[in-house]
């Protein structure tokens, strides 16, 4: 067989079976190489069906977000970016502040970026309690950056993150939104913030990490690539937290100011 016979027959076979047979695949490799083969079996998978994976979040479909940078397939990237993408697009032409630097490592971006530790094009690398500047913004985006304000930093200041509403709130145009995300459980300030209302938020909207994988092999427990998340209200979660049972976030909020 050719390799565009191949192709063509790996393309046009069920999901299940492909995934099937290389669960089966890895099975001939020794325990030392399991995590580096699944890595790259879990690669191949996603980038086979990665475009058919759909969640939804506030009443409209989304596309899973699949790119190598980050391993998205593994943690919350998968869901943040498509959302705050889908805000870009709706606000082409705006004046756009991003609190982190986030997007430009999976999009060519052009708007303004401020970021205390790292640095690039069109990035301030400042705190963002320091930044100055007689702009004014539309919209200003954050994606799971806010959680280490005054929590990864020394000396720990759990106030800064209300100071730091305070001064993004600052930098708005008259009608502007701030929209955020922030992995719950992770920093329990943050957590107070959100579940006792002490932010003024005109939205908050939460997803949650579900476990769906119903395929047998090798990859049937190996969670962390188990990549499903749902819309849920506060009530529903049971529990506020960060890297159980999946790596990284188990719960996202998408807030708006």
């Amino acid at each position: 067989m050719n390799s565009s016979a191949k192709k063509k027959n790996i393309l046009g076979t069920s999901e299940k079976y492909v995934y099937q047979n290389i669960a089966k695949d890895i099975n001939e490799y020794k325990k030392p190489l399991s995590g580096k083969v699944k890595d790259i079996a879990w690669k191949i998978y996603y980038g086979l069906f990665g475009k058919n994976r759909r969640f939804h979040f506030n009443n409209k479909t989304y596309t899973y977000f699949f790119h190598s940078y980050n391993s998205t397939w593994r943690n919350e990237r998968v869901v943040e970016i498509p959302i705050i993408q889908e805000i870009i697009k709706t606000h082409q032409g705006k004046n756009i502040l991003e609190l982190g630097n986030v997007l430009s490592h999976y999009f060519k971006t052009s708007h303004l970026v401020v970021d205390k530790y790292e640095s690039g094009n069109k990035v301030i690398n400042q705190d963002i309690l320091d930044f100055n500047t007689e702009e004014k913004f539309d919209i200003i985006i954050s994606i799971s950056t806010i959680e280490h304000i005054g929590w990864d930093e020394k000396p720990e200041d759990p106030k800064k993150i209300l100071r730091t509403f305070e001064k993004l709130k600052q930098l708005l145009s008259p009608g502007g939104k701030i929209y955020f995300t922030v992995p719950l459980g992770y920093n329990p300030h943050l957590d107070d913030l959100i579940k006792n209302n002490k932010i003024t938020l005109k939205q908050i909207h939460y997803l949650q990490r579900q476990n769906n994988n119903k395929i047998p092999g090798l990859l049937q427990n190996t969670p962390s690539y188990n990549n499903f998340w749902k819309e849920v209200k506060l009530e529903e979660i049971k529990e506020l937290t960060y890297g159980h049972p999946f790596p990284h976030a188990n719960i996202i909020a998408f807030g708006v100011i």
